[in-house]
């Protein structure tokens, strides 16, 4: 009978090794999806950077009388009004809530509003040189590095949400673009990791 235990024991043991695996794999899979998800978090702000600049097309502006009537943004610049004295239509179909209502951006010239987008590629590019991500991942861990940017992506687009000015842009979009290769590049490495049996 003693020699009858074991051999039950230990097929009990391969019973449950099965669905070992099975978590395993899944868990690989879950956490690979969940990485690449993290790693493309910015894409909906780089790629809809033209709908973020759009300006309305009808405003209305109070007058000295303290009347509200149409007006144009020749106007409202021509005068340099306070966003307390104009407003954009909303009712307009064409009409979309942006950044140029909330950092008071449609005074400003192109050249500091197409500002923005290099911005976030001066970030990339600062974080691949001067403090290269790749580098610092295989010093202190691919985990870290990522959690990391990720964090940088919080305070970015936590910067976006409550920003009043261009410049508070600026400086969102080089926080993005600081922790896009930690984000992107160190992820995919991160989750290759998870692939290969060790």
């Amino acid at each position: 009978m003693s020699s009858e235990n074991p051999t039950n024991f230990e097929d009990e043991n391969a019973d449950f090794e099965k669905p070992s695996e099975f978590r395993r794999s899944l868990f690989q899979k879950l956490l690979i999806i969940i990485t690449l998800s993290c790693a493309n978090t910015c894409n909906f702000i780089i790629l809809g950077l033209p709908f973020m600049k759009t300006e309305p097309h009808h405003f209305s502006c109070k007058g000295l009388n303290g009347v509200w009537s149409t007006c144009t943004k020749d106007f409202i610049c021509s005068n340099n009004l306070s966003k307390d004295y104009y407003t954009a239509d909303t009712e307009d179909s064409q009409y979309i809530s942006n950044w140029v209502e909330q950092a008071d951006m449609l005074c400003e010239s192109k050249s500091r509003i197409g500002f923005l987008g290099a911005c976030f590629f001066i970030g990339v590019i600062m974080a691949t040189t001067i403090c290269p991500m790749g580098y610092l991942s295989d010093v202190f861990g691919r985990k870290w590095v990522f959690i990391l940017s990720m964090v940088s992506e919080i305070i970015s687009c936590s910067l976006m949400l409550t920003t009043t000015s261009l410049d508070q842009l600026y400086v969102a979009m080089l926080i993005m673009g600081m922790g896009h290769p930690g984000r992107f590049i160190v992820a995919i490495n991160y989750s290759d990791e998870f692939l290969t049996k060790r």
